[in-house]
């Protein structure tokens, strides 16, 4: 059996003014993508009234947290509430779980990586991504190709586990 010391004498609370639900290494041994937003309210009560959340560039070495810039183009701008992240070293694209849609709940955010700047690439969205239950994201082995994991067996209504529904909308969700 391999035993392993755990010594966090070096560990230090890094804060941030939005959560952070994931993590997603740069590569460079010192940096990681964080990505999060007001989760557990959009889970609960649905995305509609959710805080936007950020994607942040993390330095675990000098200890910093800096907002990474996002260059959106002519693509209408998502609410970001992301779940799950993956930095792809090969094409240095960021893909990224988002449940800020109010209406299908679930994106997949793409942006390439440069300059400092994430460059949105694309949004996914599919019939086959439940409300709310995607959870993770990594690039596949083609060309645009990913693949998504589920957190949920079955998604949530628009308004959240915990909101109401008018019991039309029931129905229809």
């Amino acid at each position: 059996d391999k035993q392993i010391e755990f010594d966090d004498v070096g560990c230090r609370l890094l804060p941030s003014p939005t959560a952070i639900e994931d993590l997603a290494p740069l590569g460079d041994g010192h940096c990681a993508f964080g990505g999060g937003g007001d989760l557990k309210s959009s889970f609960y009560h649905g995305s509609a009234g959710t805080a936007p959340g950020v994607v942040w560039l993390i330095n675990a070495t000098e200890g910093t947290l800096r907002e990474v810039p996002i260059q959106w183009g002519a693509a209408a701008i998502p609410k970001l509430v992301l779940h799950g992240l993956h930095y792809s070293q090969k094409t240095r694209r960021l893909f990224a779980v988002n449940h800020g849609d109010p209406d299908t709940g679930e994106t997949v955010e793409i942006f390439q990586y440069a300059d400092h700047t994430l460059v949105h690439v694309a949004s996914v969205a599919s019939p086959l991504f439940q409300h709310q239950a995607l959870n993770d994201v990594v690039e596949g082995p083609g060309t645009d190709e990913l693949y998504v994991t589920e957190w949920l067996p079955f998604g949530c209504p628009r308004c959240g586990m915990f909101g109401s529904l008018a019991p039309r909308e029931r129905v229809e969700d």
